[in-house]
């Protein structure tokens, strides 16, 4: 998926994020 390569890194960042909050939560 080249073209939705930039939404497919935010997403990630975005997963990332969530799961870094409910581990620390």
């Amino acid at each position: 998926y080249p073209y939705v390569t930039g939404t497919s890194v935010v997403a990630v960042k975005y997963k990332d994020g969530i799961l870094m909050a409910a581990d620390t939560g």
